[in-house]
């Protein structure tokens, strides 16, 4: 079963949806009745994958997480959680209540479906149920159908919700501990001794040899009161007791250390043979680096290390960072210590088996930074979708940073607001449709702040390119594009200039007076400011280099010419608007005149492609077209190109569930096509830009590359992750025989492994796909070196015949020291020809 929405009623600060109730076409469901009336349930949306939930303070996010865990678990509802501000909050006899929780499920396996056929449901019915933890009476179940009650017996409701997602709930207030009794690492009973402090401060009160005999007992007495354990409080003990969990799943369950090794560490330690204790330290540290692989996730330092250090009877973590120096937890960040927490907890955490899983999370932000927040969302984006292809989960958590809301899936917010009196909590349904509000307030109008914030920048020329270029990339990703046909919004900072001539000085600001340049790709039309600006970037400062290789500067109009894009004949391509399909534009026009202006649907009908079509006659562009229309048909009236572009992403999404109009349908396929290549190249230029960066501060990219893709992915890779590492590779790639033969090779894996089709599933016989990506680390090497002939013992040739090149031994070259392969002929027991 998986909860695509979750219904509550009188928990807390949940009263009940009072705009539902007051709104005039709103009709009482009669599952939602009460012996008082009508009191319909506050509803939340779901998403398959992530959820964000964001709002004020007080206004009701971590109650909303309470009430998913009392949905799905059997944790009695306790009557002091009943909203107080309620009608029906009372203290007569038989009027106590208990708050009431729904949800709704869809069945995803057929043991699922087999289960609702017990309940009485045909199989179309089971595809979408609701279940009621009502707080009066028994509780039931329905479906969209078949909407009568049916209750549950007591047996029958343990059956249905062992089928339900199973709650994970992540402690963000539980950080790893800073050292760990080795004794009980290896699965030993507490003994109670003190610490390392205070065995140090047990040694120094021993007496000494010269003390006097009156003074011993004195001592003997500060010793037993050190051997007398203290008294701890509860609370205190209980967060080291989930410490050392924590640190016990690091290293027990994640780094997959068996127990028995800190019996030996143990035992090693004690008998003081050093170079034992090295040694299964050492490969402790291993495990821990190759299990854990912390360095793919936390981006502030890719050279990372959490290591174990041996001490008397504890092991203690420390920390190796980019200046290959230790440090101690007490000497690092809080958020570094909590952020290993979360991420612990997720390796750690065992999918349960035949059933869905959903993570809760509260405000996980609280110590962390907002790159680290943002190294976050990628583990819940992973942990939602694995790329292994491997079962993921659902993800509820609750927010107040804009660093935690994932910029290329709006559609995933959802927005907290609390009345006043007895208005309760309510969800804000119409924060819904400004998918970019959240784009808008994380990116911001000002370009002189935004144009540092991101890995990468793509400069366009006003804001109306940015909300359409945000809004479509979004749009295309939730209809399960490629991550390399869109724009991670999350990496990317889309920057609008104003205007065309104002971006060569963002460029300046951008990348010319810092060593350290962020990569950046400028996107401009085609019109006479949008190429005065791209002839201004290309020209070199007196005695420098222009601040932007001219690669990374593309013009609409002459892109479209070489890609040959599907656009209507009478269009001059100058700019993105061009790209949108003329019953796209007509129908964002409409669109625009209802929301905007307010003019009703019949008068908007007036608008039709038709209308644009003959406008385009007098104007070549989509853009100035539709504002001819606009004011024929509308006079008075003006559209706004912001709006415009909202508007368009919006028609964009009705059409992908709305197939009643075929030509609208039609046009928003091709205008889609459209954008997805435009988008696509531009991602393939920042791509490319952030490589030449890179290359321009490192060496050896290659070996850098597949090491680090290697690491990243150890068990399992989608095709279109794999297509981007050959581009960066080959980007790398230098002109010399070693190249081309790196080339060859990624060519003949390209076609051999289909990565140029289905980019969303796994590579093929992915272990061979490794060990062949490895071996490109040795191509520039093999590259220089005689292909060994076979056989490698000489044969002699038939009788009366000389011998050929085949049948003669052949010398092998000399090889100076530097060339020398690391295993000789003779160590590997080959004889030299």
């Amino acid at each position: 079963m998986k909860l695509d929405r979750v219904y509550v009623r009188f928990f807390r600060s949940f009263n009940f949806d009072y705009e539902r109730k007051a709104h005039r076409e709103a009709s009482a469901l009669d599952w939602e009745r009460t012996n008082l009336g009508w009191y319909p349930f506050v509803r939340l949306d779901v998403d398959p994958y992530v959820t964000a939930v964001v709002g004020a303070n007080e206004s009701g996010k971590s109650h909303l997480l309470d009430a998913v865990n009392m949905l799905l678990t059997e944790d009695p509802v306790d009557r002091r959680d009943f909203c107080r501000y309620s009608d029906l909050y009372s203290v007569e006899h038989g009027e106590r209540r208990v708050s009431d929780f729904a949800g709704r499920f869809s069945a995803e396996t057929d043991e699922d479906d087999e289960l609702m056929e017990s309940l009485g449901y045909s199989r179309d019915d089971a595809r979408g149920f609701a279940y009621v933890r009502s707080g009066s009476g028994a509780s039931f179940v329905f479906t969209a159908s078949n909407t009568a009650r049916r209750e549950l017996a007591a047996e029958e409701e343990k059956t249905l919700r062992a089928t339900f997602p199973k709650v994970f709930r992540l402690e963000t207030e539980v950080a790893l501990p800073a050292s760990m009794p080795i004794s009980r690492l290896a699965g030993q009973a507490v003994d109670g001794h003190p610490d390392r402090a205070g065995r140090r401060r047990l040694l120094d009160s021993l007496p000494k040899s010269d003390v006097a005999d009156a003074e011993i007992p004195a001592a003997w007495s500060r010793i037993s009161s050190f051997l007398t354990p203290p008294t701890v409080d509860p609370a205190i003990a209980q967060a080291r007791e989930k410490e050392f969990e924590l640190g016990r799943s690091l290293l027990l369950d994640v780094a997959r250390i068996d127990p028995a090794a800190f019996s030996d560490l143990d035992a090693a330690l004690t008998a003081e043979r050093e170079g034992e204790v090295n040694a299964i330290i050492q490969r402790m540290n291993d495990a821990i680096a190759k299990h854990l692989n912390f360095p793919k996730w936390w981006a502030q330092d890719r050279d990372f290390r959490l290591l174990l250090s041996p001490r008397e009877r504890e092991v203690a973590f420390t920390i190796r960072d980019r200046t290959e120096t230790e440090y101690s937890f007490a000497e690092r960040s809080r958020g570094l210590r909590y952020f290993l927490s979360y991420y612990v907890q997720l390796r750690a955490n065992q999918r349960p088996s035949g059933r869905e899983q959903l993570l809760l999370l509260d405000e996980p932000d609280a110590y962390l930074s907002g790159v680290g927040q943002q190294d976050l969302l990628r583990i819940l984006e992973e942990f939602a979708r694995p790329e292994d292809a491997s079962p993921g989960g659902q993800v509820i958590y609750v927010t107040h940073s804009p660093y935690l809301i994932n910029r290329n899936a709006a559609h995933r917010i959802r927005v907290l607001d609390k009345g006043s009196h007895d208005e309760g909590t309510r969800v804000v349904t119409d924060a819904s449709r400004n998918h970019y509000e959240p784009l808008r307030s994380s990116l911001g109008p000002f370009v002189a702040e935004t144009a540092f914030i991101g890995g990468a920048n793509l400069f366009v020329e006003g804001l109306a390119d940015q909300v359409l270029l945000a809004g479509v990339s979004s749009h295309l990703r939730s209809c399960g594009a490629a991550p390399s046909q869109t724009l991670n919004l999350n990496d990317v900072t889309i920057v609008p200039a104003g205007s065309a001539g104002a971006i060569p000085y963002l460029v300046f600001l951008a990348r010319g007076r810092d060593e350290i340049k962020p990569p950046c790709v400028v996107l401009l039309d085609s019109d006479r400011s949008g190429n005065d600006a791209a002839s201004r970037l290309r020209k070199s400062p007196v005695g420098r280099r222009a601040f932007i290789d001219a690669k990374f500067v593309l013009s609409v109009g002459p892109w479209v010419k070489d890609v040959g894009l599907a656009i209507e004949p009478s269009v001059a391509v100058e700019e993105p608007e061009d790209l949108i399909a003329l019953p796209v534009a007509a129908a964002a026009a409409r669109r625009y005149a209802e929301h905007v202006i307010g003019l009703e649907c019949e008068t908007t009908a007036e608008l039709t492609p038709d209308t644009i079509k003959t406008a385009l006659s007098e104007k070549a562009h989509v853009w100035d077209a539709t504002v001819k229309a606009f004011t024929l048909v509308f006079p008075g009236e003006h559209i706004e190109k912001v709006g415009f572009a909202r508007e368009v992403v919006s028609v964009l999404h009705a059409t992908t569930t709305d197939d009643g109009d075929s030509v609208l349908v039609e046009a928003a396929e091709a205008t889609r096509s459209n954008f997805g290549q435009l988008l696509g190249h531009l991602a393939d230029l920042l791509h490319d830009a952030r490589t030449v960066e890179d290359d321009a501060q490192q060496r050896d990219r290659v070996a850098r590359l597949v090491r680090g893709f290697l690491r990243d992915h150890a068990d399992g890779v989608i095709r279109d992750r794999a297509r981007i590492l050959f581009r960066e590779i080959e980007k790398a790639l230098e002109d010399t025989d070693a190249g081309d033969a790196r080339r060859m090779q990624l060519a003949d894996m390209r076609r051999r492994y289909d990565l140029g089709s289905e980019p969303l599933q796994p590579v093929p016989d992915y272990d061979n796909f490794k060990d062949e990506l490895a071996a490109l680390r040795y191509q520039e090497r093999l590259a220089h070196q005689d292909r060994p002939q076979e056989p490698a013992t000489p044969t002699e040739p038939p009788a009366g015949e000389p011998a050929t090149a085949a049948s003669t031994p052949r010398t092998e070259p000399q090889l100076t020291s530097t060339e020398a392969p690391a295993t000789s002929p003779a160590a590997n027991g080959s004889t030299a020809a």
